[in-house]
């Protein structure tokens, strides 16, 4: 489910030690700190990207008990893995004037013993995953690349000491922007004119994208899925995305429908695929259903049951052109 929108606050970990080095509070123990990969793919659709990081250590008892620090830098000196390749800018002063391509959230990194190991793996490899967050501030490149280094930490780094972060322009990418949203007409439910502005975002947290602000909806984005073998752009029939009252057991769902004698109709389908162009900038919603955010009672599993109301306009065929 995609109905709760997290804002990420990502943590770091840290750390190999060939010895065990005492620290205020505890140890740093035996443990390894590295990128997770040599070289990151990613896209320009989100707004900020996670590039992961892994700590390590033979066994529970080697991981540290004290706090691991490391610090990260943009290397300053990467030229670029060929010569048409964009090679990205750091932001450092947070001068929009200035030109700067990426930003680090932080590259001061503290990494705490905070693992939650079950008994029987104590005497296992332990491993986890941790993400550092950059926000992409240009988009516009085809392909753009920047080099990350593990500059330095209390404890020892691993042989991935460097990471190449590479992005590159897809489908996905072409399809987020700011559109011009028009209802095609034909609304079983009408409370406004079915004209509004929307922006798509692409959220890398859940991989999907994020509709945002459908028909006045601000609350919470409605989120599009990409088949990536068959490059669909879909959404499901129906989903919950948001409280309406959890006391009284409503939600909100954004949902497709047609109406017969006055009743709600699901699609029989299990995905709604769009219709879109890239090169016109459009994205269309099928004609034959409509559309909108509505307010129904749920059962614990969030299945839809007795219609509350709808919550904004739902009308068949929605047009999506994107602003130049």
């Amino acid at each position: 489910m995609k109905y709760i929108k997290y804002l990420v606050s990502v943590l770091l970990f840290g750390a190999v030690l060939t010895s065990c080095v005492q620290t205020e509070g505890g140890t740093v123990g035996q443990t390894t700190v590295q990128f997770k990969e040599e070289v990151v793919m990613a896209s320009f659709g989100a707004d900020y990207l996670y590039v992961p990081i892994s700590i390590f250590g033979a066994n529970a008892d080697a991981m540290n008990t004290a706090d691991v620090n490391v610090t990260v830098k943009v290397d300053a000196t990467y030229t670029g893995s060929a010569a048409d390749v964009y090679v990205a800018k750091e932001d450092l002063t947070g001068n929009p004037e200035d030109g700067g391509d990426i930003r680090v959230t932080s590259y001061d990194l503290v990494f705490r013993n905070n693992y939650e190991i079950a008994d029987e793996d104590k005497k296992k490899p332990f491993s986890k995953d941790v993400k550092l967050e950059i926000m992409l501030l240009n988009k516009d490149p085809e392909v753009m690349e920047f080099k990350l280094v593990l500059e330095n930490s209390n404890t020892t780094i691993g042989a991935n000491k460097e990471c190449v972060v590479r992005l590159e322009k897809g489908p996905t990418d072409r399809l987020c922007g700011k559109y011009n949203v028009k209802g095609g007409g034909n609304s079983p439910f009408q409370i406004s004119d079915g004209t509004f502005t929307s922006n798509i975002t692409w959220d890398i947290n859940y991989n999907c994208f994020n509709i945002e602000n459908f028909a006045g909806f601000s609350y919470a984005p409605i989120p599009a899925y990409w088949d990536e073998e068959a490059e669909e752009m879909y959404m499901l029939p129906y989903e919950p995305i948001m409280w309406y009252s959890s006391a009284d057991m409503q939600m909100c769902y954004s949902m497709f429908f047609s109406v017969d004698g006055g009743s709600l109709k699901l699609p029989s389908e299990e995905r709604i695929v769009l219709d879109y162009d890239i090169e016109k900038g459009t994205i269309k919603f099928p004609s034959k259903y409509a559309f909108g955010v509505l307010v129904f009672t749920c059962d614990e599993s969030y299945n839809p049951g007795s219609l509350v109301g709808y919550f904004t306009a739902c009308e068949m065929g929605y047009t999506f052109t994107k602003e130049k």
